[in-house]
């Protein structure tokens, strides 16, 4: 499976190459919201397709959990400030046998202010951004029931000092018994440029579970690197950690973006 992830990452990218020759120079680079939690304002240029995908490796309590996909993300601009987005599925294994399909998703993202570049601390952007699972992945990783979110995200570009990007999000999960509970989640992500295509980020963000026997709040770092193929197609890797004592999980995941 992870040979085959490698030659579709590799097509994927082969196609983005083959296709930055006819896409408009005027579009500005692709920007897009993996590998970090932290979503930024962007939103897909009008008729334009970004397409999201990777392999994520996670570790948690002795449990290792594979996603080939990562959660692969369609994205495509209906206007200046509105994006739709369809989450296919990712194929999942785990150290338990597991395998199959995760769910799907369906959501929108949607530019309230634009702040504009190197506005600062002053002039931020905004966008909200929300969507919901949809029950259609296979039994071992179906959730069975509609899972809605809604997430706030702030944006202070910061000139030649990087990018700024805060998130604050809300959304319905299920505990191991099937019963759904709010997961509240904050995240904060700095990014800037190391090289002309390199571009570096350091990301810290909580998820505080609500209920009874959920848990407490988890807090986590990561860190990446994304680099520009060409004008529509990113490449990138990151890894990360737990830093709760006594709970730890670690990931790390490599992907491609590319825009059409």
């Amino acid at each position: 499976m992870k040979a085959a992830l490698a030659v579709v990452l590799a097509g994927l990218a082969g196609m983005a190459l083959a296709q930055s020759g006819q896409n408009s120079k005027s579009l500005p680079p692709i920007n897009p919201d993996r590998p970090d939690l932290t979503n930024g304002v962007g939103i897909t240029p009008i008729g334009k397709i970004v397409l999201e995908t990777g392999y994520r490796q996670t570790g948690s309590g002795g449990v290792t959990l594979h996603e080939w996909g990562d959660g692969p993300t369609w994205r495509y601009g209906v206007s200046d400030k509105f994006e739709i987005r369809l989450v296919s599925p990712a194929y999942a294994a785990d150290s338990f046998g597991d395998k199959g399909w995760e769910d799907a998703g369906v959501g929108f993202k949607y530019l309230l202010h634009d702040g504009g570049d190197g506005g600062g601390f002053k002039k931020p952007s905004y966008a909200i951004q929300g969507g919901t699972t949809l029950p259609s992945g296979s039994n071992a990783f179906r959730s069975k029931q509609l899972l809605p979110f809604l997430i706030g995200i702030v944006d202070f570009d910061l000139g030649a000092k990087g990018d700024l990007g805060a998130n604050i999000g809300a959304g319905r999960q299920l505990d191991g018994n099937g019963r759904s509970f709010t997961l509240y989640s904050t995240s904060l992500s700095y990014g800037r440029s190391l090289a002309a295509a390199l571009t570096g980020y350091f990301e810290g963000y909580m998820l505080v579970p609500t209920g009874a026997g959920n848990g407490a709040a988890g807090h986590y770092v990561d860190s990446g690197l994304e680099y520009l193929l060409t004008n529509d197609c990113m490449l990138d890797a990151s890894v990360g950690t737990q830093v709760d004592r006594h709970r730890q999980a670690a990931y790390f995941d490599v992907g491609v973006s590319f825009r059409f």
